[in-house]
């Protein structure tokens, strides 16, 4: 019997990298080292990748026959033609830098979470659901950093203005408890989400490792 996800010509060329949870994982990874690849926004390599990535999400959508996948598929349309139309010049909205790619990866945590609880079994993608979800995790209050250092800037020490790279770094460091002090907060909104960033970069690592072990622990057990 033919897969049912060939039929779809996105899911039948995403199916050739792998399943939904390493396709989505192996999405995150590129848009983590693109600043590494790139330094401008807008440049080719970052239009493919944010590309790749959008896809992985409708791609993983589409692997749990939700009822809104088809809602799904006309937003990463959207996000895409902003992605590319952005590359070309043609800006649709700033507010879209942010709003959208906020959006789609809070549907991307959802769907990550629902691959971890769903599976009666630990494997390999169980695993690369639960890593995912904390890079994403990580993305999001990076995001939410750099909009509020836009919106109100010194929030944060640094010899510069905090970049885009610069939220991100800052905000898997603080997940981490690495702390390396060379960006700071200063102000009470500062600190407050710096405070938020790491309850939620823990309480995630707490309880989903407790779902996973517990999974193992009652399948080793049967």
């Amino acid at each position: 019997m033919q897969n049912k996800r060939s039929k779809h010509p996105i899911i039948h060329f995403y199916s050739h990298v792998g399943t939904p949870e390493l396709v989505i994982f192996l999405g995150l990874i590129a848009l983590i080292l693109t600043p590494i690849l790139s330094t401008d926004k807008y440049s080719l390599v970052n239009t493919i990748v944010n590309s790749f990535f959008i896809g992985s999400v409708f791609y993983l959508a589409k692997s749990h026959d939700t009822n809104y996948v088809k809602a799904i598929g006309v937003f990463t349309l959207l996000l895409l033609l902003d992605t590319w139309t952005s590359y070309f010049g043609y800006m649709l909205d700033n507010a879209f830098d942010f709003i959208l790619p906020v959006v789609l990866m809070v549907l991307a945590f959802f769907f990550v979470i629902k691959s971890i609880t769903k599976d009666n079994e630990v494997d390999v993608n169980t695993v690369l659901s639960a890593v995912s979800g904390y890079i994403l995790i990580g993305l999001l209050f990076g995001i939410l950093i750099f909009v509020v250092e836009l919106i109100s800037p010194g929030n944060f020490t640094n010899e510069f203005s905090l970049t885009y790279f610069d939220s991100i770094y800052f905000s898997f460091v603080t997940m981490s408890t690495l702390g390396y002090g060379d960006i700071s907060p200063v102000t009470q909104e500062g600190k407050s989400l710096v405070i938020i960033t790491t309850l939620v970069g823990q309480f995630y690592m707490v309880i989903i490792v407790g779902i996973i072990v517990g999974k193992f622990i009652s399948n080793k057990n049967k």
